[in-house]
């Protein structure tokens, strides 16, 4: 599946430029064991170059402050648990006035995803969340495909990935509907002290398209289970496949409010037709930057970017196989790398301030991970 984008020799004015002889040095891979923390970690979210809050599925928060010293619980949740519910992703608003979760809250009569905003405050240098400021609640017709990637983007506002619902081969076609919100990358900017929670920024879908929820960005989504922006401001979304493909997608700076998007699903898995089985093409569907078949994996865990000599690099794992790839994003080539930990079931990256890259598992285990040229 490697792709090397072709060398010509070009000859202008006079001028001929010549081939390198070796094509670009590949990444090697470090994993440093960290520590662990009890529950199932969904997200790693950093407030500064050595603190994080971390998330685990069964609803507990953690505050971490390095790899030599326990996670400490901040809080924990009341979550619905069943399959892939549960407490799923955090975000630090910038200023750290909030904490946003977004989780699968316990009891009642419908299955609910719900992103809140918490007070957030210190005491003693630990966090201390306050007072809860629901801001949506997105019902959920299954217990699986709930998204929950949460990242503040360059513009301030908050994007949120939603999975279609859950089941198999999107039976709600919420993929290609644009007045649900499942099956979509929310964009909002929060105001939590106001009535509404949130405000709608310019340039999401329904400025393109009148019959959209306001909330959405870009529909065409299957699981976005991990987003995140490289230093451009790219957003990179890593969506779970249905049967054959899993796919990595990037959304240009350029077109984040400019442009409406979809991505594809259900009428496609990665690049390839899925329903219909053929002729699925719309126009302006945004086409995968990568993809893999079940020879590399069956279930991607979205990571985050790292810089080396000037090449920007993107990190992904694998939850099924336990195998980490890293593309080089200024030509879309993954680099297959193995490790020692190829049965770890990786669920998340965490990317500090100062730019150290985490990985952790659904066991409760947090690796730091380094690359070298």
């Amino acid at each position: 599946m490697r792709i090397w984008l072709a060398l010509v020799l070009t000859t202008l004015f006079g001028f001929t430029h010549a081939a390198p002889s070796q094509p670009p040095a590949s990444p090697s891979l470090k994993l440093t064991y960290c520590q662990q923390v009890r529950g199932g970690i969904t997200d790693i979210e950093f407030i500064d170059a050595g603190q994080a809050l971390i998330t685990e599925k069964g609803g507990r928060l953690y505050f971490f402050s390095g790899c030599d010293k326990p996670a400490t619980e901040v809080t924990r949740l009341s979550v619905d648990v069943r399959s892939e519910l549960g407490l799923l992703g955090v975000a630090i608003a910038p200023g750290q006035e909030y904490v946003y979760l977004y989780y699968a809250p316990k009891g009642g009569t419908k299955v609910i995803t719900r992103l809140s905003a918490f007070e957030f405050s210190r005491k003693a240098g630990v966090p201390v969340l306050g007072k809860e400021k629901v801001l949506l609640e997105i019902e959920q017709p299954y217990n699986n495909h709930d998204g929950g990637s949460l990242k503040f983007g360059p513009d301030g506002n908050l994007y949120l990935g939603v999975g279609d619902g859950g089941s198999a081969g999107d039976p709600l076609d919420a993929g290609q509907n644009e007045s649900l919100l499942l099956g979509s990358i929310l964009r909002i900017t929060p105001a939590p002290k106001t009535a509404a929670g949130y405000k709608i920024p310019a340039g999401n879908l329904t400025s393109f398209n009148p019959k959209a929820a306001p909330e959405i960005l870009a529909m065409g989504l299957r699981n976005p289970w991990k987003m995140s922006f490289d230093s451009s401001g790219n957003l990179i979304v890593a969506d779970v496949g249905q049967n054959l493909y899993e796919e990595i997608s990037i959304i240009p700076h350029s077109a984040i409010g400019k442009k409406p998007l979809n991505l594809g699903w259900r009428l496609r898995e990665a690049a390839h037709c899925f329903n219909p089985k053929k002729d699925c093409m719309k126009p302006d569907l945004l086409e995968p930057v990568y993809e893999y078949d079940r020879s590399f994996g069956a279930s991607i865990t979205g990571g985050e970017t790292v810089k080396l000599n000037d090449r920007e690099f993107y990190t992904f794992a694998d939850f099924a196989s336990g195998k980490i790839g890293v593309l080089d994003l200024a030509v879309p080539d993954a680099l297959f790398l193995s490790d020692a930990s190829s049965s770890k079931h990786w669920t998340t990256f965490g990317k500090s301030n100062s730019g150290e890259l985490y990985i952790a598992d659904i066991e409760g285990n947090i690796y730091r991970l380094s690359l070298d040229l």
